[in-house]
């Protein structure tokens, strides 16, 4: 073929046009920039009670507004000329009309014209004598152009002169004629006289494109003489892109593949959200950790940061939220990080750990004060130009987006084109949430990297573009009745019901109806069987369908497509789907090879599953011997002995016991160690570690343990300055007083963790303002003759009065405690002493149970031997009253919770724990001590771990810590 030229009607327009366009000076808007002007319209044209306005600010409205006024456009009508009557609802009409005209206010205020607008202008062109860029004696050939609007007929009738136009000729012009597609069982047979057809079904869509690429290599062929053809770009595009990358198969794209899946998409959707929602740490941890940011120009001279130390850095610096919050938060950080390094005594292998931290605080500082810079204009909360963000996101991927491969580098240069295009429009300040949200659905719907058939690539398209390589093996995937050919979703700007009704009024265009959709996907299929057909030799296609939605494990049933060309390859016209079916064979393809492995998990999967080799197993356990660990792990636990996998351990009793170790000992941790000594032997043993991470809620600011800690400092601060005063705590003397002492503790709170919103801190303040109110109220009723003397009393530490305190469990035992009393309070009559213990919570945990509960709560009776030996070393004669936990909050009602229990009752259960931890023994708890464990990932969860273990235990045992633990069972 000689002067053979292709062209579409967007190239011929802009060749009739553009000049003119160009001298006066009208720039021609991007699809994404014509979108952002109908976002505009919507917002200038729809108010909250007109018709579309509960929705006007969604992104999926404006692309479906724009869909149906360019099909509008197409069709040759106007809305404004449209009757109303031909809408359901005249609303309809008023809101579509308003949009229409402030969009064409927007187009001639910024003198710019859209795609749909340049072949409207070269229609008039054409139409006033204008010349097209061909000769006229050239031949002009249509294709496909069963559905083209009448503007675009118009246009191309009168840019090929055809006989009739003002420029016409003998040649003219060759449309297809109705039919010539071919929907018939007879052209179906035409089509396939050159077809080899095999028919396929998998248990997923993953497993259709494993199935392809797995015939792809036993039969030996060619990646260049291959196409693989999808009905349906959501379901098959993207996995089609993620198998062959991963499995480094060549392959070309005919729609592209989305920006979302490259490095530099992934990094500015994180930018987005980072900005949308608040400046999350949270948003910059998940795009560091896909590989997503330059690290290397942040890091210092002659080092390199990772990212999972930046994230780790953002992690440890409790940001949280808030742009205000990073550099203070970091600077903090670093600080800690210089003290520890100046340390003369600080181990060397320590000291380069630290050095590396301190490298990957000062990386993430420069990234975040990058970060920062690029988010100058928007503060925490407000309102947000599309086009002022649009231009940051543009800056965003210029200096920090990483860019790896090809691919990426293809999206960094569309994503930049996009958000300049964006950012050259004027906009005008929305709802933050509003503005990310369009930038974000821009970037989704944003393709990149489409690509013809290319030598040595297997080529991937949609049906409708298949079958123009000349490729001999071809698969078509996605032949599920409910993909092809579907049904015809509403439009939800403009149903069918309406297009009829303005097909009536429309001369002599015609709007085309979504409920024709499934005829012209079958169309679309058989035009590409025509193509694959025609070639003249023989050509191998497999058909296949995916019998099985993995997410939701719903079946699959073949279409009716399928079925018609069973019947017409097989020669059985009259064949049922039963027929169908069986001879697609009795199991689907699935991640199982039957044929060649594609890599080398396929291979281990085969040779265990198919081949069933007996010692592949042993071979993958010593390949990968945490497999092996993991599986001999689950066998112990589901036995009826106790392993060291349930916890046993064998280690020097001085090691274990803590009345051999001398290590020091806190009532918290002797209580966890009665809770669940598998917990306790995770944690303290193992010194395993959950994340502590700031999670944003809504409602909730301070976790329970947090407004704890607030309701500690409040009432210590208050209650030593009224003793020091001699005063004794009022409700009308000193709640402004303590209300003032808890806004500078929230100020300070304020500061470590950030409040979610303002609300959720509000609500914490009003809770902490309650439990002074109840504080104040129960103090008044209960110390009329008694005088709150001492806060947060240390023991067991260096610098208190009671540096070496132990109990003695026995001939040289005893076990070393530590501890910090929130409060010692006097008899004003009698040498009595009072020991309490502030809880924030409600008494729910201390109503049942006995006084020690299994061990479980013995704090109040190690602070009250405590407190005796403090007493005994003053030599006063004075004595311990009583010892417990007082509730001063709202939920807690202000009660005060005193247990009596004398020391021998607690060295026994002290003994027991002890005989546990010594002898190794560190079973699981019981089931509801499970509920706020940190560590259900590990043992399976509560009420699991909680069976095993009780199976464990009913099998009885010689082991001197399975008898103590039962024994501490019967502790009340």
């Amino acid at each position: 073929w000689i002067n053979l030229r292709v062209e579409t009607v967007r190239t011929l327009a802009d060749a009739v046009a553009g000049f003119e366009l160009a001298r006066k000076g009208v720039t021609v808007l991007s699809r994404a920039q014509a979108l952002a002007l109908v976002e505009r319209a919507c917002d200038t044209a729809l108010h909250r009670n007109s018709y579309f306005g509960a929705i006007a600010d969604r992104p999926g409205l404006h692309r479906a507004v724009q869909r149906a006024l360019d099909d509008l456009r197409l069709a040759g009508a106007l809305i404004d000329r449209i009757p109303d009557w031909t809408f359901e609802n005249p609303r309809k009409a008023e809101d579509l009309a308003r949009i229409f005209t402030a969009y064409g206010e927007e187009m001639v205020r910024g003198v710019f014209v859209d795609r749909v607008g340049v072949l409207e202008r070269a229609v008039e062109i054409l139409k006033a004598g204008g010349r097209g860029p061909y000769d006229e004696k050239a031949i002009w050939v249509v294709l496909e152009d069963r559905h083209r609007g009448q503007t675009e007929v118009d246009f191309l009738r009168l840019v090929a002169g055809e006989p009739g136009t003002a420029s016409a000729t003998a040649y003219g012009i060759e449309f297809p004629a109705d039919g010539e597609t071919g929907a018939t069982g007879a052209d179906v047979c035409v089509n396939l006289r050159n077809v080899e057809a095999i028919f396929v079904r998998a248990s997923g869509e993953e497993n259709e494109i494993r199935g392809a690429l797995r015939a792809v290599l036993s039969e030996g062929i060619a990646f260049d003489d291959v196409e693989m053809l999808y009905t349906d770009r959501d379901g098959y595009l993207a996995r089609s892109f993620e198998l062959t990358s991963e499995l480094n198969v060549p392959a070309t794209f005919a729609e592209g593949i989305a920006a979302s899946f490259t490095r530099t998409g992934m990094a500015v959707l994180g930018f987005l959200s980072w900005v949308g929602g608040g400046f999350e740490a949270s948003a910059i941890q998940k795009i560091a950790l896909a590989g997503a940011l330059k690290l290397s120009q942040f890091a210092p001279p002659e080092s390199r940061v990772s990212p999972q130390a930046i994230v780790r850095i953002l992690r440890e610096s409790a940001i949280g939220w808030g742009r205000d919050r990073y550099i203070p938060r970091l600077d903090a950080l670093l600080a800690e990080q210089e003290r520890a390094l100046g340390d003369p005594e600080l181990h060397e292998a320590r000291r380069r750990g630290l050095i590396r931290d301190r490298n990957a605080a000062l990386a993430t500082q420069k990234l975040c004060a990058k970060l920062l810079q690029l988010a100058a204009p928007f503060d925490d909360a407000g309102d947000i130009e599309v086009s002022s963000l649009a231009a940051a996101a543009a800056e965003f991927i210029e200096e920090v987006a990483a860019s790896r491969n090809e691919i990426d580098g293809m999206a960094r240069q569309a994503l930049l084109r996009m958000l300049r295009e964006l950012a050259a429009l004027p906009s005008r300040e929305i709802k933050r949430a509003e503005a990310t949200d369009r930038l974000r659905d821009a970037v989704l719907h944003l393709h990149v990297a489409a690509s013809n058939p290319r030598p040595g690539h297997l080529h991937v398209a949609p049906i409708r573009l298949g079958g123009w390589s000349g490729r001999h093996r071809i698969f078509v995937l996605g032949l599920d009745d409910s993909r092809h050919p579907g049904r015809g979703a509403q439009d939800p700007v403009l149903l069918d019901s309406e297009r009829v009704a303005m097909n009536g009024v429309i001369d002599p265009g015609k709007l085309t109806l979504t409920s024709d959709r499934p005829s012209r996907r079958r169309e679309e299929f058989f035009s590409m069987l025509t193509r694959c057909g025609g070639f003249g030799d023989q050509r191998r296609m497999t058909f296949s369908y995916s019998s099985l939605e993995l997410l939701h494990e719903r079946d699959g049933f073949p279409s009716s497509t399928m079925l018609d060309i069973y019947r017409e390859t097989s020669g059985d016209r009259q064949a049922t789907y039963e027929a169908l079916l069986a001879a697609m064979g009795e199991r689907p393809v699935g991640f199982v090879p039957e044929t060649v492995p594609l890599n080398e998990s396929e291979w281990w999967f085969s040779e265990t599953f198919t081949r069933a080799r007996p010692s592949v197993l042993g071979q993958i356990e010593k390949a990968y011997r945490w497999l092996g660990d993991g599986r001999n792990a689950e066998e112990a636990r589901d036995s009826e002995d106790f392993t060291k996998w349930d916890g046993r351990i064998e280690a020097p009793p001085d090691r274990l016991d803590p009345r051999l170790s001398e290590k020091v000992f806190s009532a918290s941790r002797l209580e966890r160690l009665a809770g669940c000594p598998y917990r306790y032997f995770l944690q303290y043993l193992l010194r395993i570690e959950p994340l502590e991470t700031l999670d944003r809620e809504p409602e909730t600011w301070l976790s329970p343990r947090d407004f704890g800690s607030l309701l500690h400092e409040v009432l210590q601060e208050f209650m030593e300055v009224i003793c020091a005063q001699g005063e004794k705590a009022s409700l009308a003397r000193h709640r402004k007083r303590i209300e003032a002492v808890a806004v500078e503790a929230l100020g300070r709170w304020r500061i470590t963790v950030p409040p979610p919103n303002e609300s959720a801190f509000e609500h914490q303040r009003e809770d902490l303002f309650d439990a002074c109110e109840v504080f104040l109220r129960t103090e008044e009723l209960e110390c009329g003759a008694i005088t709150p003397m001492f806060f947060e009393v240390p023991f067991g530490e260096s610098d208190s009065t009671l540096p070496d305190f132990a109990i003695t469990l026995g001939v040289d035992r005893r076990i070393r405690l530590r501890g910090r009393i929130d409060r010692v309070d006097s008899d004003d009559n009698e040498p009595l002493w009072d020991v309490w213990d502030y809880k924030s919570g409600s008494t729910w945990k201390y109503e049942r149970g006995g006084r020690l509960a299994r061990g479980t709560r013995i704090q109040h009776a190690i602070y009250a031997r405590a407190v005796e030996a403090m007493l005994a070393a003053r030599g006063a004669g004075e004595s311990l009253r009583r010892s417990g936990y007082y509730f001063p909050t709202r939920k807690g009602g202000g009660r005060r919770n005193a247990v009596s229990t004398d020391a021998d009752e607690l060295r026994h259960v002290l003994n027991l724990l002890c005989d546990v931890a010594g002898s190794g023994t560190f079973v699981h708890g019981l089931a509801d001590e499970c509920t706020f464990c940190d560590y259900a990932q590990i043992c399976g969860g509560g009420p699991l771990a909680a069976a095993r273990s009780e199976r464990k235990l009913q099998q009885g045992s010689e082991n001197r810590g399975l008898e103590a633990w039962l024994k501490l069972q019967e502790i009340d």
